[in-house]
């Protein structure tokens, strides 16, 4: 193939590497890591009894560190929602992933933007100081300040301000396939009223924007939106730009819009992070639309080969905090046809199926997490004939590279594939380990020729074997002796099994200094022989040999 002589022989380096969003970490509400990467879960059962410990759970033994939880006015009424909501956030708080809890004023309206009838004929209309008084009251009830804390002051410090506001229907109340969403000025209007209530009652609290959903079904442009809502004086509102909607096309859309925000926010001499906070892509299971009779099976491969790639892509693209939805499937309680953009994802798109079985993204996000989530920065090392390779970076050199061949990105029914050299990816390293989507492992040399399918790989450095160490015990003088002149230090070193070994160079130190050296013989054994002026002296050895790792001895302490 004459096209791979040329695959990604120039590298395209366009690493981004954006600070994390941290504050005061290892304090209960705040993340608990200073990494750079944030991995997230959407969880949608803050009000159930069943199974909100094993989610929690769940989502911590796979390396969850955000999750999303909702809270609705009329939740908030609610004595017994408010009481399985304080629950939710201390069972997040015991297993260290951070909140950011999502508050919307459901089922009621405030501005007359909003659609009058659908609010009349399910929660009718509030007025600004009534919402005031509700966000101030929320955030009160987590801010652990000991003044109106729920039982056993949860923490919450990240707060997401309405929903979805250039989509119709969300935050306006219109139909799905409407695309009556309202102005831009008309929710910063509802914005800033939560954004000083948020403030006000805990100064140290950080506000999310409502997530721009992405173009489909009627919404409008995210970009075009968000540009309203500055224009509009909104910037003055939020401290993190959030962008979400699991619907239409991922790759490409997210890219322009992403893009678009951060040259908005340039221009106006503005910086706030990006976070995606509904990422998703359906897994295990066949769909029907009985309006067309069609058929697409979303098979769990495909869906735990998208999760990584959609991370990866969004952290290339300088969004490091990013929370997949949702965890868990929905199907019996979606609440409306399976075969709807926003009900599949909903019924099909979790990690783990509503009786508790993990698919296989569930698995793959864990390896993933492990993979990846201590990485510094990452840089893009190939994208050719739509082969794609990044660069994780690790301060330890470590770095771990992700390749997969992106022609089928987002084709659930799909398969392609494509040979290339490990080399051309980028990827430096002699003997490269590389472990697919199901945590397989195969060795491979960079002269050799890996082929590439739909399904992203790892690809690391072989780790050198561990070499075992040498064991140096000190024989004499024994710890706290007074001695006289011509001393001998005596050793003997053996292996972890306690064989004794010949021929290992044994290096003495007095008092911090090298001292001499002599070697082990038969026996084990070494000696150096030496005459020190009075006083005291501690001393030490190590012991080298090929193939085994330094051992040294503990410090023992003569006089003379």
């Amino acid at each position: 193939m004459l096209w791979a002589l040329l695959v990604c022989l120039i590298l395209i380096q366009a690493t981004i590497s954006s600070q994390a969003f941290v504050l005061h970490p290892e304090t209960p509400g705040y993340p608990q890591s200073q990494h750079t990467y944030q991995f997230g879960v959407v969880q949608g059962f803050e009000y159930s009894d069943e199974g909100s410990a094993v989610h929690t759970n769940m989502m911590r033994q796979i390396g969850v560190e955000w999750v999303r939880p909702v809270v609705e006015w009329s939740d908030f009424q609610n004595p017994k929602k408010v009481s399985l909501l304080d629950a939710r956030i201390t069972q997040y708080n015991a297993a260290g992933i951070t909140v950011l809890l999502h508050f919307n004023m459901n089922p009621y309206c405030l501005i007359p933007e909003q659609n009058v009838t659908w609010c009349n004929a399910n929660g009718g209309n509030r007025t600004f100081g009534e919402y005031r008084t509700f966000v101030q009251q929320l955030v009160e009830r987590y801010d652990a300040d000991g003044v109106g804390d729920a039982p056993g002051s949860p923490v919450v410090k990240f707060w997401q301000a309405e929903n979805s506001p250039n989509a119709a229907y969300h935050f306006w109340r219109n139909s799905r396939q409407s695309n009556l969403a309202g102005p831009p000025n008309a929710y910063v209007r509802v914005l800033s009223e939560a954004y000083q209530a948020i403030k006000q009652a805990d100064p140290g609290a950080t506000v999310a924007l409502g997530d721009l959903a992405m173009i489909y079904a009627g919404n409008q442009d995210p970009v075009l939106y968000f540009k309203g809502i500055v224009n509009a004086g909104g910037a003055s509102y939020f401290d993190i730009v959030q962008i979400g909607g699991h619907g239409g096309s991922f790759y490409g859309t997210y890219a322009t819009t992403i893009q678009g925000i951060r040259d908005i926010m340039t221009n106006k001499g503005l910086s706030r992070p990006i976070w995606a906070t509904e990422i998703g892509a359906i897994g295990g299971h066949t769909l029907s639309d009985p309006s067309t009779n069609a058929t697409i099976t979303y098979s769990e491969e495909f869906q735990a080969g998208e999760v990584i790639k959609r991370f990866v892509d969004l952290f290339s693209k300088g969004v490091n905090t990013v929370f997949w939805y949702p965890f868990v499937d929905s199907e019996g309680t979606v609440g409306e046809p399976v075969w709807t953009d926003y009900g599949r994802q909903n019924a099909y798109g979790g990690l783990v199926r509503e009786d508790n079985a993990l698919k296989l993204s569930y698995n793959t996000y864990a390896l993933m997490k492990s993979k990846l989530g201590s990485a510094d920065s990452i840089t893009k090392t190939c994208d050719k004939k739509s082969v794609l390779a990044y660069q994780f970076k690790f301060q330890n050199g470590r770095d771990v590279y992700v390749a997969w061949y992106s022609k089928a990105d987002g084709k659930p029914q799909t398969t392609v594939s494509r040979s290339v050299t490990v080399s051309m990816l980028g990827v430096p390293y002699s003997t490269i380990v590389v472990t697919d989507i199901r945590n397989n492992t195969r060795t491979v040399q960079s002269t050799e020729m890996i082929t590439l399918t739909q399904s992203p790989v790892f690809m690391q450095a072989q780790e050198p074997p561990t070499a075992p160490m040498l064991l140096v015990r000190p024989l004499k003088p024994a710890n706290g002796v007074t001695v006289t002149c011509n001393i001998v230090l005596r050793v003997e070193v053996t292996n972890s099994s306690g064989a004794l070994i010949a021929g290992a160079v044994v290096k003495f130190y007095l008092n911090g200094n090298y001292l001499g050296t002599s070697t082990t013989d038969v026996y084990g054994r070494a000696a150096f022989k030496f005459c020190p002026v009075p006083g005291t002296y501690n001393w030490y050895a190590t012991a080298e040999l090929p193939g085994y790792a330094m051992g040294q001895s503990v410090t023992y302490t003569f006089k003379v």
